[in-house]
C-alpha cells in the first residue's frame, strides 16, 4: 500500500521541482505591470505657476510685478437662496459649484475642525484660477432642514454642474457629486 501511494506522488514531486517560488512569480508580475504603466510627471497648471509666481514676487518686495490675488466669495447657503443660486437660469451659462458642507458639535460631533482649515487654506488656490468653481458653505448646524432637503452630512464637498436651459427645452439634469471627507484626516 505505501509503494502504491508514493509511486503516485512522484509526478506531482517532479512537476513542483520546476515551479518558481510564488515570491518570484509574483514578483515578476508586477514588474511587468510597471513596466507597462507610464512614469508619472508632475503637471502644473499656469493658474497655479502664476500663483507661485505672485507669491514668490510679492515675498521678494517687488514693486507692481505680482497681481494681487483677491480671495474668492464664498456663498453662504440658506433656505431662501439655496434654489436660485443651484437652479438651471433661461439665460446665462452653465455653472459649476463647489459647496463645502460643516457643521457644529451636533451635526459634526466637533470633528469638522481639521476639515474647516482645509477648507479655509484651499479658498486662495481657487481664487487664482479664473476657471474655477463658484463657492458655497452649507452650515448644517444652522440651516439642517437644508441639509436634510440635499441628503448632506458634514463634512462633505458636493460639486454641481449646473448646465445652461436651452430656451423651449424641458428642464436639463443637474449632475451632484457627493465627496464624503474623512474628518479625522483631512
Amino acid at each position: 500500500m505505501r509503494l502504491s501511494s508514493t509511486i503516485l506522488l512522484l509526478p506531482a514531486l517532479a512537476a513542483a521541482q520546476d515551479q518558481v517560488p510564488l515570491k518570484a512569480q509574483v514578483q515578476g508580475w508586477f514588474d511587468k505591470v510597471k513596466s507597462l504603466l507610464p512614469t508619472a510627471t508632475p503637471v502644473v497648471s499656469s493658474a497655479a505657476e502664476s500663483a507661485v509666481t505672485a507669491a514668490t514676487g510679492a515675498g521678494a518686495g517687488s514693486k507692481g510685478a505680482a497681481a494681487k490675488i483677491v480671495n474668492k466669495e464664498v456663498t453662504f447657503l440658506t433656505l431662501g437662496n439655496w434654489e436660485s443660486l443651484l437652479a438651471p437660469k433661461d439665460d446665462g451659462p452653465a455653472r459649476e459649484w463647489l459647496i463645502y458642507v460643516t457643521g457644529g458639535n451636533r451635526t459634526c460631533a466637533g470633528q469638522c475642525k481639521q476639515a474647516d482649515k482645509a477648507w479655509e487654506d484651499t479658498i486662495p488656490l481657487f481664487s487664482a484660477d479664473q476657471t474655477s468653481p463658484s463657492l458655497a458653505k452649507l452650515n448644517c448646524e444652522k440651516q439642517g432642514l437644508l441639509c436634510s432637503i440635499l441628503s448632506a452630512g458634514a463634512p462633505a464637498v458636493l460639486h454641481w454642474q449646473v448646465p445652461a436651459r436651452e430656451p423651449g427645452q424641458p428642464k436639463p439634469n443637474t449632475d451632484v457629486h457627493f465627496v464624503r471627507m474623512n474628518a479625522t484626516t483631512v
